[in-house]
């Protein structure tokens, strides 16, 4: 009889610890889904809290922006804010403010020039010169062309036409040949005197402008640069380099889109830019992007100039600097 009453009281606790169990499983399972609804229900509050607060600051907005346009008695209509928009705030905007104490609001009919570009164009005269000039003309504008020696009859007549076309000529070597041009200064001076009384007996105009073969900072002269640059002043020319570079002396295959934004990119860090191109059988993209390129300046009322012996030189060793 004991043996069953124990038998009874050990199957009672069985039952009450699988209760208890389930008890225990049925309060778990009511907590994890209680915490999730109660951790919506907080969000959804403080969201409805921060969307209150958005239109708050929003009706405050909109209402000192309604004051601000309806502005005061003493304000202008036309006033201009002292702080422009950054988002369009241009470099043409920060020039401006630099130079002005007050601006002048610029109307479409009087763009205001704000740079100075001048087109150069080495190695010709070529098939493509006459193109460049046409192209130039079509646009009203006029470059330089730094030429180097040809003696053939459409050379001759290139030459020409490029001075009666209003453009600059200048002069880029006889021989373009570095071996021999810079070997020493006589090398050079004879060099010169060719290409000068070459272009003196095509155009009637003596030429006073020049640029060396891989510009004045070139480290592949015989002799220091120096030396040479020296014989220039002595002789009376201006030689120039160029701050922009189209790139088109890289390849022959330089795309037209390439040569217009090297072109671009380069002008807009600059005042004034002397932008280098290339006038050979073999730039047909340097030709095909020129109208990009002056329509692109122009848009920006970009002045395009020739150059001459009164414009202030763009060069990588001063001509200044250099002793006598």
């Amino acid at each position: 009889m004991s043996d069953n009453k124990d038998f009874l009281s050990e199957k009672e606790r069985r039952r009450l610890r699988v209760k208890r169990m389930k008890k225990m499983l049925i309060m778990t399972l009511v907590i994890s889904i209680l915490i999730p609804i109660i951790t919506c229900i907080v969000l959804c509050v403080k969201v409805a809290h921060l969307e209150s607060d958005m239109r708050d600051l929003i009706e405050a907005k909109n209402s000192s922006t309604s004051v601000a346009e309806g502005g005061t008695d003493s304000e202008s209509p036309n006033a201009i804010q002292s702080q422009p928009d950054s988002e369009n705030y241009t470099k043409e905007d920060e020039t401006l403010a630099q130079e002005e104490t007050s601006v002048e609001t610029v109307t479409e009919t009087e763009p205001q020039v704000m740079k100075k570009v001048y087109l150069t164009f080495d190695d010709g005269p070529s098939v493509n010169t006459q193109n460049i000039i046409d192209i130039l003309a079509r646009y009203n504008v006029k470059a330089t062309f730094f030429v180097v020696g040809k003696t053939d009859d459409a050379s001759i007549a290139l030459y020409k036409q490029i001075v009666d076309s209003g453009n600059s000529i200048g002069m880029h070597s006889y021989s373009h040949r570095y071996s021999t041009l810079y070997e020493s200064t006589d090398a050079f001076a004879q060099d010169l005197a060719q290409i000068r009384q070459l272009i003196t007996d095509a155009t009637g105009v003596e030429p006073v402008l020049y640029r060396f073969p891989g510009g004045s900072s070139n480290t592949v002269s015989g002799e220091p640069m120096t030396e040479f640059i020296k014989y220039l002043n002595e002789q009376n020319i201006t030689y120039f380099d160029w701050n922009v570079s189209s790139q088109d002396a890289t390849s022959n295959a330089v795309s037209v889109d390439e040569i217009y934004n090297n072109v671009m990119a380069g002008v807009d860090n600059n005042d004034v830019s002397v932008v280098l191109m290339h006038d050979t059988e073999y730039k047909n993209t340097t030709v095909e992007a020129l109208p990009k390129i002056i329509e692109g300046l122009q848009s920006q009322g970009a002045e395009i100039l020739p150059l001459s012996a009164d414009v202030s030189p763009i060069q990588h060793v001063k001509a200044s600097e250099v002793n006598e």
